[in-house]
């Protein structure tokens, strides 16, 4: 409800300012994503040689646009089964209702984010934040875009992307990532049985 409405109207603050030099070799890199549709053939480009965070989350900013994002935190084995039925309840009620900038983030991980990434209809912008040590998120739907070289780099770059953070389960890592959003002004909205 509230949450949501706020978060189609502003943005969090805490991203960090990016110098042109960098917004540029970001743009001119070429493609770093590509669809996760079984009718791409070739592997997810890495990101540059030694991209640092900031420079990773710009460029990612960059291909999600100014629209609202809203990002899925959760455990990798969906532990009830109302928490299954709730995150696709929560990917059709987005998809009614976001426009057409809105994009939704998961980090390509197995559990909950693959449960919301299998929900969400094929005109919702889904994009899958992977690590660069993983090919692909494996999902066949939205679209797998690497940044940091591992799962905990690509968990912080997450946490500095959304505008609203849907946390369904997890353990300490998933807290942490929710708590570093809420920690820049992102919305958190947990999902308490």
């Amino acid at each position: 409800g509230t949450c949501l409405r706020r978060a189609l109207c502003r943005r969090p603050q805490a991203e960090a300012p990016v110098c042109a030099s960098s917004a540029r070799a970001a743009r001119g890199s070429g493609s770093m994503f590509r669809s996760s549709g079984k009718e791409a053939n070739a592997s997810p480009t890495r990101p540059p040689v030694g991209e640092v965070a900031r420079d990773a989350v710009a460029r990612l900013a960059e291909v999600f646009g100014d629209g609202p994002r809203f990002c899925i935190l959760g455990a990798q084995a969906v532990q009830n089964q109302d928490s299954d039925k709730i995150v696709k309840l929560f990917a059709k009620m987005l998809a009614d209702r976001l426009d057409k900038d809105a994009v939704c983030i998961t980090g390509g991980m197995e559990g909950v984010q693959r449960a919301f990434a299998l929900a969400c209809p094929k005109h919702l912008r889904l994009f899958n934040v992977i690590p660069g040590d993983k090919e692909s998120s494996g999902y066949a739907c939205g679209t797998d875009i690497q940044a940091g070289d591992n799962s905990e780099e690509r968990a912080v770059m997450l946490s500095l992307l959304g505008d609203v953070y849907l946390v369904v389960e997890g353990g300490d890592l998933v807290a942490a990532e929710a708590r570093a959003a809420v920690e820049r002004g992102a919305d958190v909205v947990p999902l308490i049985r």
